[in-house]
Protein backbone atom coordinates (compact mmCIF):
# COMPACT_ATOMS: atom_id res chain seq x y z
CA UNK A 1 0.00 0.00 0.00
CA UNK A 2 1.41 3.45 -1.10
CA UNK A 3 0.98 6.40 1.20
CA UNK A 4 -0.16 9.79 -0.18
CA UNK A 5 2.21 11.42 2.19
CA UNK A 6 5.08 9.48 0.85
CA UNK A 7 4.12 10.57 -2.50
CA UNK A 8 3.69 14.13 -2.22
CA UNK A 9 7.28 14.44 0.25
CA UNK A 10 8.80 12.75 -2.90
CA UNK A 11 7.03 15.72 -4.75
CA UNK A 12 8.61 18.28 -2.61
CA UNK A 13 11.72 17.02 -2.89
CA UNK A 14 11.89 17.15 -6.77
CA UNK A 15 10.61 20.92 -6.27
CA UNK A 16 13.14 21.78 -3.79
CA UNK A 17 15.93 20.11 -5.72
CA UNK A 18 14.60 22.49 -8.82
CA UNK A 19 14.76 25.40 -6.73
CA UNK A 20 18.27 25.03 -5.22
CA UNK A 21 19.73 24.51 -8.87
CA UNK A 22 17.70 27.67 -10.04
CA UNK A 23 19.16 29.75 -7.11
CA UNK A 24 22.25 28.70 -7.90
CA UNK A 25 22.37 29.28 -11.34
CA UNK A 26 21.28 33.01 -10.49
CA UNK A 27 24.08 33.48 -7.58
CA UNK A 28 26.24 32.44 -10.57
CA UNK A 29 24.70 34.73 -12.71
CA UNK A 30 24.52 37.82 -10.39
CA UNK A 31 28.39 36.96 -9.14
CA UNK A 32 29.05 37.28 -12.38
CA UNK A 33 27.18 40.78 -13.26
CA UNK A 34 29.56 42.17 -10.43
CA UNK A 35 32.49 41.30 -11.32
Amino acid sequence: MHHPLRRSEAATISVNKILWEAICQCQRCFFRSLI
